[in-house]
């Protein structure tokens, strides 16, 4: 599992990680991979050794998030959508671990399928892990820049004739 991001949400992840032992022994994490500028992180959480990476660059980050069957996110679910961390995983196809479980769709995301909790964990587990990294890797790939472009495009082109219209009766 990966704990990637700037210092302070990786303080917040191991002070939550230490609350879960079940969901990351029944995840099956077997290695903490610590990403992310000097921080004094623990040499293992709950018997499950963290192995210190530092700031990679960008092939070597992609390769180590890659390599992660999971990535561990310290936000609210409302909070996923917009967190780069969190895209970094879905991007790799590294299924997002979070702390807290949350009911219905929350911009496009669900626990159990694209992202795991404490509450899911076990159907998810028992399904098969290979599904929910294909879906968080389908949740991003529909959020990628040039998809945004298109979409802001479209719109554009939609309002266009309607902003003449007012223009002309002015």
């Amino acid at each position: 599992m990966a704990v990637f991001g700037l210092p302070a949400s990786r303080r917040r992840a191991y002070t939550e990680l230490a609350t879960l032992p079940e969901f990351l022994h029944e995840v099956g994490i077997q290695e903490i991979v610590d990403i992310g500028a000097s921080l004094d992180v623990p040499k293992a959480v709950h018997g499950i050794p963290v192995r210190r990476r530092g700031e990679l660059g960008v092939t070597e980050l992609a390769e180590e998030i890659s390599n992660a069957m999971c990535g561990y996110v310290s936000y609210a679910a409302i909070c996923l959508g917009k967190s780069s961390i969190f895209a970094t995983y879905c991007a790799q196809g590294t299924i997002p671990l979070i702390a807290k479980p949350f009911d219905g769709e929350v911009d496009g995301l669900r626990d159990g399928v694209q992202v795991l909790s404490p509450a899911t964990a076990r159907r998810t587990v028992e399904s098969g892990l290979d599904r929910c990294s294909h879906e968080a890797w389908k949740w991003y790939a529909g959020h990628n820049v040039r998809i945004h472009a298109e979409t802001y495009a479209r719109w554009m082109n939609q309002s266009a004739p309607v902003l003449e219209r007012q223009d002309a009766g002015r």
